[in-house]
């Protein structure tokens, strides 16, 4: 390999939720070869171009990705000059992620719409925490004429919820989530 102008590259990694992204693989490919390096615990990176081989002008392609596959983004340099900042937001990966020979190698969970599961889309959860059928200790308010609760609390395990309902005339219209007392 000759020798080269050494090009600086770094920044910061950040993920969908704009944190700082550590221990992400930034592979960095260029027409001369390919190498992958490793952000720190700040999200932060700096390669030398020198250590992979590039040619004067061409565009070096960035793959990034979380170490779970679950974050990714690919993005560009052109190499000139001796230092360039290069700022890489990751964003959630669409679709699994697959090998060479075309098999997908990771699980990636999706919720309802076919949407990946993220923070801002989790998983929905059944809550075992309000057992209405195996739970016997419920105690209704009512102060209407007609005999409908106005109120209901229930105990579980010492802890008490309680919802309310909303009539309009004879016909309950609401009732709210259960709420913990």
């Amino acid at each position: 390999m000759p020798p080269y102008t050494p090009i600086l590259v770094f920044g910061t990694v950040t993920d969908s939720v704009s944190n700082n992204a550590a221990l992400v693989i930034v592979k960095v490919t260029t027409s001369i070869s390919s190498k992958e390096y490793v952000t720190d615990s700040a999200g932060r990176y700096i390669i030398d171009l020198a250590g992979v081989g590039y040619v004067s002008g061409e565009t070096v392609i960035f793959n990034t990705e979380d170490k779970f596959g679950n974050e990714t983004s690919q993005d560009s340099v052109v190499a000139t000059g001796e230092m360039i900042v290069k700022n890489i937001s990751l964003a959630i990966r669409a679709y699994p992620k697959e090998t060479t020979t075309g098999i997908t190698n990771r699980v990636m969970l999706h919720n309802i719409g076919n949407e990946p599961v993220t923070a801002d889309n989790p998983l929905p959860v059944a809550s075992s925490e309000i057992d209405l059928v195996n739970n016997p200790s419920t105690v209704w308010t009512i102060v209407r004429g007609d005999g409908q609760p106005d109120s209901e609390i229930i105990t579980i395990r010492g802890v008490s919820y309680k919802r309310t309902f909303t009539y309009t005339g004879d016909n309950m219209t609401a009732r709210s989530a259960w709420v913990r007392l």
